[in-house]
Formats: C-alpha cells, sequence, structure tokens
C-alpha cells in the first residue's frame, strides 16, 4: 500500500521546511511533486483493526487523486513549462561556447560541413549553376536514410529555378533526380533520417514535380519460405494492427505520417541449388536459465556450437544461380553466417565465444577491441610507470600477469622491508626466485620510465607493448588474430588522440578510458586481406547486409522508454522539443526537470513514430536471410525479447537440435630452424635500414639563397654536401623579433582596423620575448604600413601576404630535394606582381648595400618561384630594412630589366 507511505512520508518532508522556505516556489514545488505520483492501496491494510471501513478507504484513495489532478499535476506542469525557457538559455548560451571554440580552432564537425554545403547552394545561386552544369544526374541509394540537410542540397542541386532558396518549392529538372530507397527500412530516426523527409520529396517529385514512382516488390535474395514467412509476419490482417501494450504488429494498408503502407514482396530467387539449411527455425533457451548471465552464457555457446557443426559437418547451403556460376561450393562457409542482436551490450560475448570455438568473425557496433586482456594489463603496468609513488598501482603491476608475482613473495618482500616503489632496492634476505622475479620487474619499470621521458608516448608504450611481451601473449591464444590486432588499433586510438594529450600521465589516462569503455571500439584481425568469417553486429548495422544463414539473438533489449525528443515537420519551419530530466550519477530513473508547453501531446506522437519505427526494425532483421533464419526465444520470461513477436509464426516442429559439444580444430605447428630465424632477422636488420636512407629532402629557401653570392650565377641546385649554412640574423632585438614584426604585417594587411600593440603582445609572449617592446614593436610595424609600398599594394588588383611556397630544387641532389620558403608580400599591378620582403637587422645607411647584397640572391629566388609555380610575371622585387621609425629600402629592382640584362637566366628553370 503505497498510499499509506505517502502520508507517513508527508510529514517528515515538510518538517524540514520552514514556513518561509515554503515561500520560495522551488521549495514549495519540490513538496507538490510528492503528491504528482500514482498510488496504489490496499483494502485489508486500512481495514486492519477496524481502523477505516472499505468505503472510507477508497474515499480516500479518491480524494488523492482528485487532488492530484485538480491542484498537483497542474501544477507541475506549469512548473516545469516555467523552467523550460530557463533551460534553452543555458543550452544556447552552451552551443554558443562551442560554436566559438570550433571557430577559434578553426575546425568543423560533420554536421557543419553539411550545414555550410547546403548554405552555399542555398544562398548563392552561380554555385548552384556550376553543380547542376557538372552533376547533371544524381542517383541516390537507400533514400530512406536520408536526413533533413541532405534532402536540400538534393532538391538545391537538382532545381530547375536556380533562385529559389526554399528547398520545399524546388522542382527538379525532369531526368535530374533518380531515388531508390524502401521506407519500410528507415530505422535511423535517431540521426534525423525521418520517414517524413522520405515522404516529403516523393510528394514533391511524384506529387507536384513531373516525376514518376515505380515499385519494386520482387525479393531476389531470399528463398520463397523466407518470402512467405515475412509477408506472413508483416501484412496487414484487416483487425487491429497494435498489440495490447502499445507495439505496431504489422504495417497498415494505407500508409500515415508515422508508418508505410505495406507492399507484399514476390518471389525472385529461381534456379540455384538446395540445400540442407532453408526456412525460420527456433533456438529454445531451455527454462533452467532463468538470469540474463545464464540466458547470454548459454545462447552464445549454442550459436558457436552450431555453427563449428554446420561447418564441419559439411551442410549444404542453397545457392543462387550467381553463386554456384561463381563456383561458390554448396557446403556452409563461415561467410554464410551473420549473428544479429537488437543491442550492442553482448556482441562482445558473442565473440569471446567464437573464439573459443576457433571460427574466425568481425564484429561491428561493439567493444571488442576494449576488452582484450591484454590491453588492460598494458594499462595496469603503465598506470604503475605513471605513479611512481603509489604503492597500490605498483601491487596491481606486479600482482598482473604482466610480471607475475606471488601474493606470497610481495608479503615476504614487505616483511624483509621491501618499499613498494619500483625505484627502490631489493631487500636482502629473499628467496633468490623471488628476488630475482621483483628485481627484474623494477629494472622493467625504471626502462619503461626511461622510455617514456625520452620518446614521445605513443612511440614509448608500442615498444613497453613490444619488450613486455604482451602483444605476443595477445597473438598466442584462441583468435589471436583479432586479439593482437585490436591491440594495435588501441595504439592507433591513442595515437589519434595525441592532439589533445601531451603528457604521459594524459596517455595513460585516454588507455583507461579505453579499458573502461568509455570509448567503444571494434576488434579488428591483424591478418592481411580478407578471409571467410561470421559476422556479428547489431540490427542498426545490418541494414543493406544478407547472409545465406542469420541468427536473431539476444534475447533481451526491448524497451518502452518515455518520449525524450520531439522534431515537429508539418510546418515550414522545424521545430524542435526536448523533455530534459535530472538523472541520478551512476543510478536509474530520473527527475523531470523542464518540459515545454503541450509536452504530452507532443510525447504521444512521438510515441507513435517510435513503435511504427520499431516495426520496421523488425522487418529489416526478418529479410536479411536469404535461406534459414534462426530465432531465440526463452520458454518462459520473453517480454524483453525483441524477437518474441515472430514466435506465434514459427513453424510448429522448428526448433533447432542442439549439436552437443564441438571442438575447435587442432593447430598445427609448424617446426622452425635457427636457420630460419637467423634469415628472418637479417631481412628484417635489412628493411630497417633501407627504410633509414633518405627518399627526399626538405631546404630552406631563405638558407639556400643565403650561401650564394649575389653577383654570381648559378643555378639552383645544391652544389656540395658540405655547403656551409649562412649565419643566421641576429635583427635588431634578436631572430625572434623579426618573426613578430612578420606577425604584425601580416594581421595589419588582413585587418587595417586591428590594435597592432595588443597584437604585439600575444606574439611578445608566444616568442618569448619582453612584452615591454610590444610599443616598439607596434610603431616598427607601422612604419611599413605608412610606407608608399604598401599604398601601392592596397591600391593593387590583389595582394597576398607570407604566402608559403615549395619548388624542387633540380640538378646535383643526391636525393630530390624540395625548397620551401615564405613571401612576406605580394601584389599584383597591371603588368606584372611586385615581391617584397622585410629585413629587421640592424642596418645603417652605410650598410644597406652590403646586406642589399647579401639578400639579393634571395629575392631573386623568390621571384623565379613565384613565376614557376604561378606562371605569371615577376616585374619588381623590393627589400626593405625595418626598423622603429624608419624604413630603409634596400633598393627595387626591376625583375624584367634583370632577366633581359642577364643571359644566364632560362625561361623554364630557376637559375640565373
Amino acid at each position: 500500500d503505497t498510499l499509506i507511505d505517502e502520508y507517513r512520508r508527508l510529514p517528515r518532508v515538510l518538517a524540514h521546511c520552514t514556513p518561509e522556505q515554503l515561500q520560495q516556489p522551488a521549495r514549495f514545488m519540490e513538496v507538490l511533486s510528492r503528491f504528482n505520483r500514482g498510488v496504489t492501496l490496499v483494502q485489508k491494510v486500512w481495514m486492519k483493526n477496524e481502523a477505516f471501513t472499505r468505503e472510507e478507504a477508497k474515499a480516500e484513495l479518491a480524494r488523492w487523486e482528485e487532488f492530484r489532478e485538480s491542484v498537483a499535476r497542474p501544477l507541475a506542469e506549469a512548473w516545469l513549462e516555467k523552467r523550460y525557457e530557463l533551460v534553452l538559455r543555458v543550452m544556447f548560451a552552451a552551443r554558443e561556447v562551442y560554436d566559438e571554440a570550433r571557430r577559434e580552432r578553426g575546425v568543423l564537425n560533420f554536421q557543419d560541413l553539411l550545414m555550410k554545403a547546403a548554405g552555399l547552394l542555398r544562398e548563392n545561386p552561380n554555385v548552384r549553376e556550376y553543380f547542376s552544369r557538372r552533376f547533371t544526374h544524381v542517383l541516390v541509394d537507400e533514400f530512406q536514410d536520408t536526413d533533413p540537410i541532405q534532402a536540400e542540397m538534393l532538391l538545391l542541386l537538382t532545381a530547375g529555378d536556380t533562385r529559389e532558396k526554399d528547398w520545399r518549392k524546388c522542382r527538379p529538372r525532369p531526368g535530374s533526380l533518380f531515388v531508390v530507397g524502401d521506407p519500410k527500412q528507415s530505422i535511423y530516426r535517431f540521426r534525423r533520417a525521418d520517414i517524413v523527409i522520405y515522404n516529403e520529396v516523393k510528394r514533391i517529385i511524384c506529387g507536384e514535380g513531373s516525376g514518376e514512382e515505380l515499385r519494386l516488390s520482387v525479393n531476389f535474395r531470399s528463398v520463397g519460405d523466407i518470402v512467405d514467412w515475412v509477408n506472413g509476419v508483416f501484412e496487414p490482417h484487416g483487425e487491429d494492427e497494435e498489440s495490447t501494450w502499445g507495439a505496431m504488429l504489422r504495417f497498415p494498408p494505407r500508409g500515415s505520417d508515422e508508418s508505410p503502407g505495406y507492399v507484399p514482396l514476390d518471389r525472385g530467387r529461381a534456379g540455384g541449388s538446395a540445400g540442407d539449411l532453408s526456412g525460420v527455425h527456433a533456438l529454445v533457451v531451455p527454462e533452467e536459465y532463468s538470469n540474463k548471465p545464464m540466458v547470454v552464457s548459454y545462447e552464445t555457446d549454442r550459436i558457436a556450437r552450431t555453427i563449428r557443426y554446420m561447418v564441419d559437418s559439411g551442410m549444404r547451403v542453397p545457392r543462387t544461380e550467381r553463386e554456384a556460376g561463381a563456383g561458390k561450393p554448396p557446403a556452409a562457409g563461415y561467410d554464410d553466417f551473420m549473428i544479429l542482436t537488437r543491442k550492442l551490450e553482448n556482441l562482445a560475448e558473442h565473440s569471446r565465444r567464437l573464439r573459443r570455438y576457433g571460427i574466425p568473425h568481425t564484429v561491428t557496433g561493439g567493444s571488442a577491441m576494449n576488452r582484450v586482456v591484454e590491453l588492460k594489463l598494458l594499462h595496469a603496468c603503465l598506470r604503475a610507470v605513471a605513479r611512481p609513488d603509489d604503492p597500490v598501482a605498483l601491487v596491481a603491476a606486479l600482482r598482473s600477469e604482466v610480471f607475475g608475482v606471488s601474493d606470497a613473495a610481495l608479503y615476504d618482500f614487505k616483511v624483509a622491508g621491501g618499499r613498494f616503489s619500483y625505484r627502490a632496492p631489493v631487500p636482502p634476505g629473499l628467496e633468490s626466485e623471488d628476488a630475482d622475479a621483483i628485481g627484474d620487474a623494477f629494472a622493467a619499470l625504471q626502462r619503461y620510465s626511461g622510455w617514456l621521458k625520452r620518446h614521445p608516448p605513443v612511440a614509448a608504450i608500442e615498444r613497453i607493448l613490444e619488450d613486455s611481451g604482451l602483444m605476443a601473449l595477445a597473438a598466442a591464444g584462441p583468435g589471436g588474430d583479432v586479439e593482437a590486432g585490436s591491440l594495435a588499433k588501441a595504439l592507433e586510438v591513442l595515437r589519434g588522440a595525441r592532439e589533445g594529450v601531451w603528457t604521459t600521465a594524459g596517455m595513460v589516462e585516454r588507455l583507461g578510458e579505453l579499458v573502461e569503455m568509455e570509448e567503444s571500439y571494434d576488434g579488428i584481425s591483424c591478418r592481411p586481406g580478407e578471409r571467410p568469417a561470421v559476422r556479428v553486429m547489431n540490427l542498426h548495422k545490418a541494414k543493406g547486409l544478407e547472409a545465406p544463414v542469420v541468427f536473431l539473438a539476444d534475447p533481451f533489449g526491448e524497451s518502452d522508454h518515455d518520449a525524450l525528443l520531439h522534431v515537429d515537420r508539418s510546418g515550414g519551419k522545424v521545430l524542435g522539443y526536448m523533455a530534459i530530466d535530472k538523472r541520478p550519477e551512476g543510478g536509474w530513473g530520473s527527475t523531470p526537470l523542464a518540459r515545454p508547453a503541450g509536452w504530452e501531446a507532443m510525447a504521444q506522437k512521438e510515441k507513435r513514430f517510435t513503435r511504427a519505427e520499431e516495426l520496421r526494425l523488425r522487418y529489416v532483421a526478418a529479410t536479411r536471410a536469404g535461406a534459414a533464419m534462426m530465432i531465440t526465444e526463452k520458454v518462459k520470461g520473453n517480454r524483453y525479447n525483441p524477437w518474441k513477436y515472430f514466435e506465434p509464426y514459427i513453424p510448429e516442429g522448428r526448433e533447432m537440435t542442439d549439436p552437443g559439444g564441438q571442438e575447435p580444430p587442432p593447430v598445427s605447428l609448424s617446426p622452425v630452424s635457427s636457420g630460419e630465424v637467423r634469415r628472418a632477422c637479417e631481412a628484417i636488420s635489412g628493411r630497417l635500414r633501407a627504410v633509414e636512407v633518405p627518399t627526399y629532402d626538405v631546404r630552406a629557401a631563405k638558407e639556400y639563397a643565403l650561401t650564394l653570392r649575389g653577383d654570381t650565377p648559378v643555378a639552383l641546385r645544391k652544389t656540395t654536401a658540405e655547403t656551409p649554412g649562412a649565419p643566421e640574423d641576429d635583427g635588431e632585438h634578436g631572430a625572434l623579433w623579426g618573426t613578430v614584426i612578420h606577425v604584425l604585417l601580416q594581421v595589419a594587411m588582413g585587418n587595417p582596423e586591428a590594435d597592432l600593440e595588443e597584437v604585439a603582445r600575444a606574439a611578445l609572449v608566444e616568442n618569448g620575448l619582453d612584452v615591454r617592446l610590444a610599443g616598439e614593436a607596434a610603431r616598427t610595424a607601422s612604419t611599413v604600413v605608412e610606407s608608399e609600398v604598401w599604398s601601392r599594394a592596397l591600391r593593387s588588383r590583389r595582394w597576398f601576404a607570407e604566402v608559403p611556397f615549395e619548388v624542387p630544387l633540380e640538378e646535383d641532389t643526391r636525393v630530390p630535394t624540395v625548397l620551401r620558403g615564405s613571401i612576406d608580400l605580394a601584389f599584383e599591378e597591371e603588368d606584372g606582381w611586385v615581391l617584397v620582403d622585410y629585413k629587421t637587422d640592424m642596418v645603417d645607411s652605410a650598410g644597406t648595400a652590403r646586406l642589399a647584397e647579401k639578400y639579393a640572391p634571395q629575392v631573386r629566388l623568390y621571384a623565379e618561384a613565384w613565376e614557376r609555380c604561378t606562371g605569371e610575371t615577376v616585374k619588381e622585387t623590393a627589400l626593405y630594412f625595418v626598423r622603429s621609425g624608419e624604413l630603409v629600402t634596400g633598393g627595387f629592382r626591376t625583375h624584367k630589366e634583370r632577366r633581359e640584362s642577364d643571359p644566364t637566366i632560362h625561361e623554364d628553370g630557376l637559375s640565373w
């Protein structure tokens, strides 16, 4: 009787509230929410000791319900609606922070790519015209998986009127758009691929446009028994198409907003060969397997044993004419089987069982990589290295399979005065075997610590993985190709995380997240090439795939949750609404926090969409099999079994027979001689030596140019390997000063209104210079900005600042060599380009000529590089020496005149 419980609890709740606190809306609503609950009444408890009559008990329940409906519920709904706007404001602010973070970093996510591409087409008729000419015919397969932004792009690309911005008003040019899709397989509503979009585009093409609809109903994949079975399960029966708990059982005769009308399948598979595996069968879990772990253990083992038996016994699979003509043998192979589950939870257990029986397989959508035991051992080892003062982490590593130190040895170590730090010595008095084991472990951890200090984290971890033997251990067990491949994949995941993880501790923490499955990854085989394998995946990954024999496995995952999101596409503007709940950390259940107005009606509408999509998911599952389908059911307790809807349609007497115990095939061992080992090691060494030989070289253009004499014609090439490099510019405040000035000039060219002194402060800090130089740096840059050459650049056709370039250095090079540099300023005038280079060397009028001669080869090289890269003429080059308050010219030189006066310049080469 929960009504009595509530009456007992309410006085205690109120005892904690003062009258002043109850004047606060939040506290008041917290108390009132206690009344907005459904309660139950047990009359005999109220009537015990004649405390209440039956009528009085029923009246008290009616009072509660009346107060709940007339007071508590309306107030609670109003309170949740009041909160909704505030919560959305917080979320919008968070979105702005995320948007700004992407703008600052210059990155886009996948949704940005879609939105910006659609915006480019929508707002720019000339862009649409270009792409319309380039892509005259657009074919879209699996169109039911198209989301609204993708649909908008398709209609914009093919629209006859390139000025129409509303994609719903676009009408495709005749023959420009061809889409193929099955609305009965629309199962990606969670990622916005809504059946409403499918219907909308269909209306635009066929209802208001000049398009036609062609229905395809022939199934060429499945044998006749499967086709007939699917029709029997999903065809409307002229009765209520919903179960008592609201699930859609069959497709409606006519389509609706939530569900397409059913189109019966016709048999299309003809010819081919017969086989032993055909039709729909039940895999029954016996009643004694009563809880979920027992059921999962039994079912995964049973499926693995069944596949092992079917392959080993040579059972035949019906083949299509194409398969038979391609030489596909009638005997079942591993690639003839697919295991589908509704959820991801137990995919790893299927993988473990298949490995146990030596069955090659691939898992998609699971967490096989995260569950590799050796990955956990690697994390334990690295955690001990990264936390040298943590004795718990050290003991965990010592006790693990990495070092295998026994508890007794650790106890003796402590009694003997040992300290649990791998930097500490091993105390005397231990048995030699224990002392050696602990000493070797400490030495290894010290070695690993050194590697992590000297090498990049991932490179060090890779070396530790090899030294510890964990990779070999992973490869040695059943299914070792997947275990070892997954371990290698984990390294690649860590390598991909380097950008945001800079320390060893951070990398160890990232590895711990993989072990704890905060992000899940599929396993992968380390064997090269494809091999026949059983495919294991959840249902959302299987659409578009097929297999002769399909297991609909894992009798768990059916759920009926309240709606949390609703998208309304009925009007001209798409509107989204959310139910926002407070969920306990690591716990179950939730407390409503905020709701939009009218949420109950939206939630009911969303529930209809969800139930219709659940039906489509079952349809996808039922149509994957080409010859045989095995459906798991329990003798009792199928409430959460997503396949329970198929149970009434499984033919009598089609229960799968348990094949009994199976054994994996024996592993054949290949003897390896010492000579073969030696030759393999020599081959490895040879390959290592080969990759150490450089295949190309890169030189700084400035460095190379300054090795040349300004008045000497030379080819753009290395002269000798021993050519000394030119000394670095000292500049007014050192070489980094020049970097700061170049940054300011680049900013000033792009944004004339920029506060150069503020920019200088940031640039000085970044380059390790005194921030007090900001004023001088800004004045120095302003000297250039106020110069005539700067004005010329701004008046020019187009200009560029800090232009990077790369050109090949030809002739007399041991390996292909690239010259790489950056041109400070380039601008185009009517008769050609002008290139400007700024220097910050200390210079007086007497030294200008000397420095100009020194840097002349550099600007000549830049000019030749520009012409070679762009194919356009450089008419002038200029050198400027910049210092605070003064701009000293190093001389303009007409590039064309120099070319004509110098007979050593070639038209096609970078030489003088």
